[in-house]
């Protein structure tokens, strides 16, 4: 049902907070409405501008208002990602495994506290953690998801690499393994380098040292998932404990209020008992008495028949006189 919402003297970025802050389950209606309002305002543009937003998700609208509510995190993830994306490009041209292992954990760590954060506010919901772990990877490399997670108004839930943009056509992202260079000029037969003189990279070998750094990331990288799995499965634990404990409550009152009728019941049963018991004495007192009450009916009735033959012979008496 379209809902009435005053647009008046709002501009479109308030307007725009409001419809991106909206739960799911009102985002419809309140949308709907601004729009509705917004064209009898004659803000055309600005009603078309709120009316292609999408209903969000609920992963989605979660992980926009952690975006919101934590724009230092947001930030975060993006300098680390930047960090990690320079690191790379030092290692492409010669530089150290190290420096890379280190920006990549400072992202990892960044993208783990904003997880927690989605599966807390998510509650008993199953939240699709490695969908949303890649959506936070994807939006550390590009600084325009960046802000609009900060904004709290992404309209999508970033699946692949944003497309290169004119300034860079090779940028380099987040892997351990190199482009491949570019096709060089083709040299005439004559011209072709000798076997000997062809000089072949050093491959770069990785110490024991970076091994185990490696290993201890992905390790965090696992840890940090199992952690965020654990707490979602803490949650759904309290919830349906509660539950529980409601319901042996409500059978504990309802086993109560059964046994306080059944002895209302019994307490009525013994009562009925006392009453029957009552008036069949009572039945036997009169048919005890029947006799009795017919016989002093025959004396009633001789008496009267007396006192009537006692009335006739006065009167006769009296007409002698």
């Amino acid at each position: 049902m379209t809902q009435y919402f005053d647009v008046s003297e709002r501009p479109l970025e308030l307007l725009l907070d409001d419809v991106f802050a909206a739960s799911p389950e009102s985002f419809t209606a309140l949308r709907d409405g601004m729009v509705k309002e917004l064209k009898a305002q004659k803000r055309k543009d600005d009603a078309a501008t709120i009316g292609a937003i999408r209903k969000p998700t609920q992963v989605l609208w979660v992980l926009n208002s952690v975006g919101r509510k934590h724009p230092e995190l947001v930030e975060a993830l993006l300098q680390h990602g930047q960090k990690a994306n320079l690191a790379q490009e030092a290692l492409l041209a010669g530089g150290t495994v190290a420096l890379l292992m280190a920006a990549v954990d400072q992202r990892n760590t960044t993208i783990g506290s904003l997880l927690k954060l989605v599966v807390a506010d998510l509650g008993g919901s199953t939240p699709p953690i490695s969908s949303v772990r890649l959506a936070l990877e994807l939006i550390s490399t590009d600084a325009s998801l960046a802000g609009f997670l900060a904004l709290g108004r992404l309209t999508t839930m970033p699946t692949t690499a944003p497309d290169p943009k004119p300034a860079d056509p090779n940028p380099v992202h987040l892997t351990l393994v190199p482009s491949l260079p570019e096709p060089g000029p083709v040299l005439e037969p004559e011209t072709v380098l000798k076997p000997e003189t062809v000089l072949e990279p050093e491959p770069q070998q990785e110490t024991a040292e970076q091994i185990n750094h490696k290993l201890r990331s992905e390790a965090i990288h696992e840890l940090e998932l199992r952690e965020a799995e654990l707490e979602l499965a803490q949650s759904q634990y309290q919830k349906l404990k509660s539950s529980f404990d409601e319901a042996q409550e409500r059978a504990a009152s309802s086993v109560q209020a059964i046994t306080a009728v059944e002895l209302q019941i019994a307490g009525l049963q013994r009562s009925l008992l006392s009453h029957n018991e009552a008036l069949e004495d009572c039945r036997t007192e009169l048919t005890a008495l029947s006799p009795v009450c017919i016989d002093a009916t025959e004396r009633l009735d001789q008496a009267r028949q007396a006192q009537q033959l006692a009335a006739e012979q006065l009167l006769s008496l009296a007409e002698r006189d």
